[in-house]
């Protein structure tokens, strides 16, 4: 037990009081007493308790009286304990004296005591020397105040900040309505009794108005005057000068907008009134640094951010190159690196195949997936690789991940067995999932005239571009909030691509690696397709393989005959499809004749029904222009002839090779040139 611990007797004990804090101040061998303090709970007086040795031992051994700790802060001043002086001079308005000047005034005044505390706490009577002291300075102090600074530099730490004003407590008092009606605060410049008293009524009445009135959309003053108008009942009022003012017809009491503001504050914290003024959205967008969404993960893959974003430049269409809304990127982003881990894509908006899409890029070699576009990338430009242990989603097409869609005998926990937890953020609530918020690329807007750019690039092409696009961000993306000191040691630049690399290499990943048929199978969108003997078609596309064809599924098909099978395809690149025959799974590519343009590989599924269904259109049209065009032939002949397209008759057996028929045979080769004249 050291000077200023604190004492509490939990039964009480020779007249301290029950749970009532004191201070031990000294325990005197010599005279064989212990001293006690006791300060009030304001702050402003001090008394002495004594209690002889053996009772202050045994009341510590018997448990009558129990140490609680010990403080060098007054508990008057715990609201400024940790804030430095200097802060809070700067906080001061107009001080006329410094805090340091105001101490060492006090300091001053009990500097003799303090000298001779030892034999002034000796003595029979501390608090008579102290008194009498009080009266002999010049001028003159008030005893009590002496006393109380007196024992707050001894039992605190002997520090002369224990002698601090509590002007920390100034204005906290609450403007109330005095027993007379008197107004209080500031008189208005309209004079002092042009405005009621605001009393408790008007008080409840002001809030109730605002929670009645209150909308996000109108400002300050609309919901003032509404409250006024609809709580209190005023009416504008427009002088002879014409100023406008309110006034209530039957002169009952209503605030003034600095009364309206002031007691608003008072019954609604600045949070609550943010909120309900800017909204939920709007109050957290003003609201201050509360973390990292990445100090609380360890691993790389350990929670993956999606969401999709619509870029505003206008791309080509396929077959008359007319300006069309832009894919829908997906993108998937590490909550501990800041990587790009993820993408998949989806016409024009947003939906649920482009969230498998980007799924299905996390789940094989971010090498394969480029190649299934076409796009050739080494394995060191995107490294990253795994399906998360957890991903977060907005409550938009990614909200229904999970449900069945291949069957609904599938439970969603075995559809997605490798994750641990869907987290959906709220709804217009893009601070939930900030890391892949931030990471969509941004583009510059001015307030010239409206623009749009027509991009020469088609649906294939435009995928290709965000895939680099988004190797480029992996190593480019300032991440150097990110940088621990292990990866400073190290010494890499601090980008998205090198920390993800540093946390995998070091087998910090939570990534979960599963077989390229399971995620074709898990992730692929399903379609239709036939085996006929030349080849699998897909939407009047034709796919082969050398794995196909040595399966000889091709011999077992009728001259007109197919197998129906379900093909697995990315629906923004139709290169390639998967189908799966007995069981097990075959990559297809298109067989693309000599004829056509290489460009015309690297189509997306849309583009592949769209001109599949130019080609059931000509076949449909064929069809019913085959008899009119053979009729117009028969019709051609007639006029030519005079006889019609089959004129003549059928005879049984073989012609006759007779006189007749040799003479015909002479005429006809006379005719042609050949005979002999």
């Amino acid at each position: 037990m050291i000077t200023g611990s604190r004492l509490k007797a939990p039964e009480g004990f020779k007249g301290l009081k029950k749970n009532v804090e004191y201070y031990f101040l000294a325990s005197d061998g010599r005279a064989n007493r212990a001293r006690l303090v006791f300060f009030d709970d304001e702050g402003t007086t001090a008394s002495l308790l004594t209690l002889s040795r053996p009772e202050f031992d045994l009341a510590l051994t018997n448990g009558d009286l129990v140490e609680h700790g010990s403080d060098a802060t007054p508990p008057w001043l715990k609201a400024i304990r940790d804030i430095s002086v200097d802060q809070l001079e700067k906080d001061r308005v107009r001080a006329t004296k410094s805090y340091d000047e105001m101490v060492n005034k006090r300091y001053l005044a009990i500097a003799d005591l303090v000298d001779d505390s030892e034999e002034i706490l000796s003595s029979e009577n501390p608090e008579s020397i102290i008194n009498a002291h009080a009266v002999n300075q010049s001028p003159s102090q008030n005893a009590v105040r002496l006393r109380f600074w007196f024992f707050s530099y001894l039992v605190f730490g002997r520090s002369k900040w224990a002698l601090m004003p509590k002007f920390d407590r100034c204005g906290r008092g609450k403007r109330e309505q005095t027993a007379d009606g008197k107004i209080l605060g500031r008189p208005p410049k309209s004079g002092l009794k042009a405005r009621f008293p605001a009393t408790p009524e008007m008080q409840a009445s002001i809030l109730d108005g605002f929670i009645k009135y209150n909308d996000k959309t109108k400002s300050d003053a609309e919901i003032f005057g509404a409250v006024l108008v609809g709580e209190f009942g005023c009416v504008p009022f427009t002088a002879s000068t014409g100023n406008k003012t309110f006034y209530h017809p039957e002169g009952k009491p209503f605030p003034t907008k600095g009364q309206y503001d002031y007691y608003l504050g008072q019954s609604i914290s600045t949070k609550s009134y943010r909120k309900a003024r800017r909204g939920p959205s709007g109050a957290r967008a003003k609201s201050g640094f509360v973390g990292s969404f990445a100090q609380h993960l360890v691993n790389v893959n350990q929670l993956v951010e999606f969401d999709g974003y619509n870029p505003k430049n206008k791309i080509s269409g396929l077959l008359e190159g007319s300006a069309m809304d832009s894919a829908c990127i997906v993108r998937g982003v590490c909550g501990q690196s800041g990587a790009v881990v993820a993408l998949g894509f989806s016409e024009n908006k947003e939906n649920m195949e482009a969230y498998r899409m980007a799924l299905f890029s996390m789940a094989v070699s971010k090498v394969k997936f480029a190649s299934l576009f076409g796009l050739t990338i080494r394995k060191e430009d995107w490294p990253t690789y795994g399906l998360p242990q957890n991903i977060v989603f907005d409550r938009g097409p990614g909200s229904t991940m999970g449900v069945p869609i291949r069957s609904e005998a599938v439970a969603r926990g075995e559809m997605m067995s490798w994750l641990s937890r869907l987290e959906l953020t709220p709804t217009h609530s893009g601070q939930s999932k900030a890391t892949v918020e931030s990471s969509h690329p941004r583009t510059k807007s001015d307030n010239d005239q409206p623009t749009h750019f027509h991009s020469s690039l088609n649906f294939v092409e435009i995928c290709k571009r965000h895939i680099l696009q988004a190797i480029y961000d992996n190593h480019v993306s300032d991440a150097e909030g990110r940088m621990t000191p292990e990866m400073l040691e190290v010494g890499f630049s601090p980008t998205p691509h090198n920390i993800y690399k540093f946390y995998s290499d070091l087998g910090y990943d939570s990534g979960t690696e599963v077989s390229f048929d399971y995620a074709v199978r898990e992730f692929l969108t399903p379609h239709p397709a036939h085996i006929k003997r030349s080849g699998v078609y897909f939407y009047g596309r034709k796919y082969n393989s050398s794995k196909l064809i040595d399966t000889e599924v091709f011999d077992r098909i009728a001259l007109n005959g197919q197998i129906p099978v379900t093909a697995y395809v990315m629906t923004m690149c139709v290169r390639h499809i998967w189908i799966e025959l007995e069981g097990v799974l075959y990559e297809l590519d298109f067989v693309k004749p000599a004829s056509v343009h290489p460009s015309s590989v690297d189509i997306s599924l849309s583009d592949l029904q769209v001109l599949n269904e130019n080609r059931l259109r000509g076949n449909a049209q064929r069809r019913e222009e085959k008899p009119v065009i053979l009729q117009d032939r028969n019709a051609q002949f007639l006029h030519a002839t005079g006889k019609a397209w089959d004129s003549g008759t059928r005879k049984p057996g073989r012609p006759a090779k007779d006189g007749a028929a040799e003479r015909d045979a002479a005429d006809q080769k006379r005719l042609m040139g050949k005979g002999n004249d």
